[in-house]
């Protein structure tokens, strides 16, 4: 299971927008053994991405739920990946979720 926190707005504008400068967003991984891994916004001028049809997305496709069916990571665009996982690898896509494809996901 993973997710994400942010204090910023989720607007719905016709056009897709990144909005930043919120210091406490993080991502995070609940591991198998009940641990919680947190990675914090390297890219503040991209903590979220809002928009009529473009939500949730952290970063700039950090977590992408905007089509709940086919949700994906593009890990370490604008969050930072844990030790050893490097941009645009196939580890760092597939750090979050697995393989799989996200089937549920709540927004509070």
């Amino acid at each position: 299971m993973a997710g994400g926190f942010t204090k910023l707005e989720w607007k719905s504008s016709e056009n897709k927008e990144y909005v930043g400068n919120d210091p406490s967003a993080f991502i995070f991984k609940l591991g198998d053994d009940d641990s919680i891994e947190t990675f914090e916004c390297h890219k503040q001028s991209h903590v979220i991405e809002t928009g009529k049809n473009r939500g949730p997305v952290f970063g700039q496709g950090d977590i992408d739920l905007s089509n709940p069916k086919s949700g994906f990571s593009l890990f370490g665009s604008s969050y930072t990946l844990p030790e050893g996982v490097e941009e645009d690898s196939e580890m760092a896509n597939f750090y979050l979720f697995g393989e799989e494809k996200v089937d549920d996901f709540e927004v509070f």
